[in-house]
């Protein structure tokens, strides 16, 4: 689950990316472009923000790359990996940015 979406990034907000673990699990948000290029990448240690089983994970992604500077507007692709030492597990979600 993700909000808003689509993202008026001008407007200094964030899109707020929800999801539930069933357990603790070393995760890793990534976000791609349209044309499959990573734009975007943060990790989450297991049973810490972003990787805590129980309770719903809220990791925001301001609109930004890796070095810091504003995307454009567009069709990105969220996916969010989480592994521990018996599993992997993946989800994807679409986002949209307009600036």
């Amino acid at each position: 689950m993700r909000y808003p979406n689509p993202m008026w990034a001008d407007s200094g907000s964030a899109v707020n990316i929800v999801y539930t673990l069933s357990k603790d699990a070393s995760t890793r948000l990534d976000i791609y472009s349209s044309s499959g290029k990573l734009v975007y990448r943060m990790d989450f240690p297991n049973g810490e923000r972003g990787g805590r089983f129980g309770a719903s994970n809220d990791v925001k992604w301001d609109g930004t790359n890796l070095f810091g500077e504003k995307v454009s507007s567009g069709v990105y692709f969220c996916y969010i990996i989480a592994s521990d030492e018996y599993d992997t597990v993946s989800m994807s979600e679409k986002l949209v940015i307009i600036r």
